[in-house]
């Protein structure tokens, strides 16, 4: 392959990838915008690249699309990195709350009756004496 189609290959990519995340029904314009306000680049330019129609590619533009892609990629890894400690944290609150209404059910299991199942309720939050059971 030669270094021009390496290069405009190379540039549809970081064009394609400045566009992302794809939004529930986003166009091929609108995406070639966003990737467009993203790089710095007019959208005539951006459009080129996105369909591999750039004819020449400065080094100067090449090196200043490279870097701004380092800077969206640097972005999104400390948004993933935000939304991934989100998923754990809730994670984490389930399975404390599952925990705990096991082991509120296994505590009823072994006391037996109405008493157990007002254990269970409080414990869980459901507060046993509001529904009519008495400890």
């Amino acid at each position: 392959m030669s270094d021009t189609l390496t290069i405009a290959v190379e540039m549809q990519a970081i064009t394609r990838r400045a566009a992302e995340p794809w939004l529930p029904g986003d166009s091929v314009k609108a995406a070639i915008g966003r990737a467009s306000r993203a790089l710095g680049i007019g959208h005539r330019r951006a459009r080129s690249f996105w369909y591999g129609e750039a004819a020449a590619v400065r080094a100067v533009e090449a090196d200043r699309m490279r870097a701004a892609e380092l800077l969206l990629l640097a972005q999104r890894e400390r948004r993933l990195e935000h939304e991934l400690a989100a998923i754990k944290a809730r994670l984490d609150a389930a399975d404390e709350a599952t925990a705990g209404a096991a082991a509120a059910v296994a505590r009823c299991q072994g006391s037996g009756g109405a008493q157990a199942a007002g254990v269970a309720r409080r414990e869980a939050g459901g507060g046993g004496e509001a529904a009519g059971v008495k400890p």
